[in-house]
């Protein structure tokens, strides 16, 4: 074989391997990254493998925003609608920003946003719930008197009056902030935030992440469609856990 011959079949695999390595990065994706319950961007319940699986999405060459969310920590809880406006708006700027292809990455309460998003909104090509925890039919018993009082506040007029609220987070219970629309938004069992009214995620690419160690939360994965990853952790721990997961899912769409 002739030396030029070998050179230029040198070049055409190097071509067909810089293809293959362009095509299995994440560099047309952009990605909206939700924390969980009274977290705050990148230390979702008080850890920092929200950020760790940021960094990887980051790292694999997606363009990643992590906005604060109504129930970050000292926030104010709006309506799921509004919620979901405020998910819109971050698509909005990363299409802008150059990105063809959107996921939305949701951690526990931030899991029933990024679903409900893909099945109410569309507009994304995946979306994915790690440790889904924001369940409200399981805090009906400690919700119920705020619940019928916030309910009592929307029936009045007066649905974007704040008040404080009890929230559960993991079985911990605390005051927060919210508009009575916002809480009954979020705290009625058939309101818009129960993971049964989204199953399948309008038919987008669904990957849920879950932990060993966390709960029920296989369950809510099982009767949700898509597809299922279980690592080894508590609810706290599944975003580090999964993080590999998460960005190894995205390159294979």
């Amino acid at each position: 074989m002739r030396r030029r011959d070998v050179v230029a079949g040198g070049i055409a695999w190097l071509l067909l391997g810089f293809n293959a390595a362009a095509a299995s990065d994440l560099s047309a994706w952009g990605v909206v990254v939700l924390h969980g319950k009274w977290g705050i961007p990148g230390h979702s319940g008080g850890t920092k493998g929200l950020g760790l699986m940021a960094s990887a999405l980051r790292s694999a060459g997606a363009r990643v925003v992590a906005p604060a969310m109504p129930w970050a920590k000292g926030g104010t809880y709006l309506t799921f609608d509004e919620s979901l406006a405020m998910v819109g708006q971050q698509v909005a700027e990363l299409r802008a920003g150059g990105a063809r292809r959107i996921a939305v990455v949701g951690y526990s309460i931030g899991g029933n946003v990024a679903i409900g998003y893909a099945a109410l909104r569309r507009g994304i090509d995946a979306v994915v719930v790690m440790a889904p925890g924001h369940q409200p039919a399981l805090f009906a018993q400690r919700t119920g008197a705020d619940l019928a009082r916030a309910k009592a506040e929307v029936a009045a007029g007066r649905g974007t009056a704040v008040g404080n609220y009890t929230d559960i987070n993991q079985g911990t219970s605390a005051q927060v902030r919210a508009t009575a629309a916002g809480y009954v938004s979020f705290f009625d069992p058939n309101g818009p935030a129960s993971f049964g009214h989204y199953s399948g995620a309008g038919g987008v690419p669904l990957l849920w992440v879950v932990g060993r160690q966390d709960g029920n939360t296989a369950s809510i994965a099982a009767a949700g469609g898509g597809k299922t990853v279980v690592v080894n952790g508590t609810h706290v721990e599944v975003p580090a856990a999964g993080a590999a997961d998460v960005v190894g899912w995205l390159k294979s769409l």
